[in-house]
């Protein structure tokens, strides 16, 4: 079949060397780059609907997903984190609770999750930890907050809760 003669926008998965990566590929496709974009941008507007006094940018994500991961859906850890956003099964249970999602970390891990999905994910999980962080830090200035938030994505939101509590 005419690859061409397909309706805009439908993907098609496959794998050309059995290695486990597939390869995603669209009539009139986005870039790469695109569509983790978009991802992101749907997960902040998510986030900003739903705290909607909490700073938080589409750059802002990417920069920790770049950290995290290099922008590799197929990223792993030497823990059971993953995928773009380098999330754990945890997390992905705290972005379902929080936003009504169904979400799958075994999606992720399986490579069965698009990279525009595992962004949008990992940004909505973001939210949260920095939504945690600001509400727990309210006397830390703006600075201190983000640290926090960028040490809470990593280290888990009741680790660094505690943290900030025995501060004080």
């Amino acid at each position: 079949r005419d690859f061409r003669t397909l309706p805009e926008g439908t993907r098609i998965y496959f794998d050309p060397d059995f290695s486990g990566n597939t390869v995603t590929a669209s009539y009139k496709p986005q870039s790469y780059s695109e569509g983790i974009d978009g991802g992101i941008q749907e997960g902040v507007m998510e986030v900003a609907k739903k705290y909607p006094r909490l700073p938080l940018t589409s750059s802002e994500f990417k920069a920790v997903a770049i950290a995290e991961s290099s922008l590799n859906p197929n990223a792993k850890c030497n823990v059971d984190s993953c995928g773009i956003p380098q999330i754990r099964p945890p997390a992905i249970e705290d972005v379902n609770t929080n936003f009504g999602t169904e979400f799958k970390w075994e999606d992720i891990r399986d490579k069965e999750m698009s990279p525009e999905k595992q962004a949008r994910a990992g940004a909505l999980y973001y939210g949260i930890v920095k939504n945690d962080v600001y509400n727990t830090c309210r006397g830390c200035d703006e600075n201190t907050k983000l640290e926090l938030t960028w040490i809470a994505y990593n280290l888990g939101r009741t680790a660094t809760r505690d943290l900030i509590i025995n501060y004080k």
